[in-house]
């Protein structure tokens, strides 16, 4: 799957300075990191991103999925487990190819 294309920027766990999801300040950093010349522009508001980007964002662990939610990023949980219980308000896939169907904005469909 190529979305390099689609995207600002990727952050890898390396990157993060010893911040850990879901701790809020692992979020912050990785919007800081993938979007660092507009956060170098924006101030000190570190929620500027929320009137100005759309985060996407999908994990193997409902915490981080549910934590990114509520840090205001569209969150997937990425969940191969058929018997496991599902969440009210986090979507959910088996495998990553499964993503289009819950983000069809990143594939140039359904765009407002």
């Amino acid at each position: 799957m190529n979305i390099r294309s689609l995207v600002d920027g990727f952050v890898c766990f390396e990157d993060m300075l010893f911040s850990c999801k879901p701790h809020p300040d692992a979020f912050n950093v990785a919007m800081k990191l993938a979007l660092q010349t507009e956060f170098e522009t924006a101030g000190s508001d570190d929620k500027w991103w929320v009137d100005n980007w759309t985060i996407w964002f999908a994990d193997d662990n409902i915490k981080n999925v549910k934590a990114a939610i509520e840090y205001g990023w569209n969150g997937v949980w990425i969940c191969e487990d058929p018997h496991q219980q599902h969440y009210e308000g986090v979507p959910r896939i088996s495998e990553v190819l499964e993503i289009e169907n819950v983000f069809p904005e990143l594939f140039g469909h359904n765009l407002k």
